[in-house]
C-alpha cells in the first residue's frame, strides 16, 4: 500500500482486500496443519471476561 503504482483507489482497496485474503488463508492453513483450535483460541484470547471485537473501531483490546 505503500506505493501508488498507478491505481485508483478502488484499486488498492480491492489489491489489499485481496492480500488480506491470502494472509488470512495461509494462517487457516497453518493453524489447521498444526492441529490449532482456532475458535478456541479466539475466544480464550478475544472473547474472555467480556471482551469482544467491535465493529467501529476494530478489536477492543482489554489487558490480560
Amino acid at each position: 500500500m505503500g506505493r501508488d503504482r498507478g491505481l485508483s483507489g478502488d484499486e488498492k482497496r480491492e489489491a489489499f482486500a485481496n492480500e488480506c485474503a491470502d494472509v488470512l488463508a495461509h494462517l487457516l492453513l497453518l493453524a489447521r496443519s498444526q492441529g490449532v483450535d482456532l475458535p478456541a483460541a479466539v475466544e480464550a484470547k478475544w472473547l474472555r471476561c467480556g471482551t469482544a471485537p467491535t465493529t467501529d473501531t476494530g478489536f477492543a483490546r482489554q489487558p490480560h
